[in-house]
């Protein structure tokens, strides 16, 4: 299911019913946990381990491993960071001690992502690593109004 309305049909309204929306099928990176093309946010405390398990999600993803609650294997594919952590200290011995192939993993250089800013070199590198399956943002989102994307997902 691509989630999407089909806002043509509807121009003249500012509101939808839920009955007019079309139910369809999900497409799962994890199934019934991680969907594609969709945003999966991990919200909790500070030091509660959300970049721990998105650093294992993105390993699982980089070989294809089984996911831990017995609901298959990930898709095998490449995924693009962003995060804050530094990443020779920090990012890259936590993937590889959950075992991911660093040679399918990309980060953000910028040392920002803004939606608005850079969407088109966004698209461009998606398009030039088709086999992404996942990006993920692991950042701390500003108070500015301009602030940084935060979670999981690939269109």
């Amino acid at each position: 299911m691509s989630g999407r309305i089909n806002t043509s049909a509807f121009s003249d309204r500012k509101s939808t019913p839920h009955d007019d929306v079309k139910v369809g099928d999900v497409s799962w990176l994890w199934p019934g946990r991680i969907p594609f093309g969709q945003i999966t946010l991990f919200a909790g405390k500070t030091d509660v381990g959300k970049t721990l398990v998105v650093d294992d999600v993105v390993a699982r993803v980089t070989v294809g491993a089984e996911w831990p609650d017995g609901a298959g294997r990930a898709p095998v594919g490449e995924a693009l960071i962003f995060c804050e952590d530094p990443i020779a200290a920090i990012q890259n011995p936590r993937l590889l001690a959950a075992g991911g192939d660093l040679a399918k993993v990309r980060h953000w250089r910028a040392p920002e992502f803004y939606i608005d800013h850079h969407l088109g070199e966004l698209k461009a590198d998606l398009a030039a690593h088709p086999e992404t399956r996942l990006s993920c943002s692991t950042r701390s989102p500003t108070t500015s109004s301009r602030a940084p994307t935060r979670g999981c997902g690939r269109s």
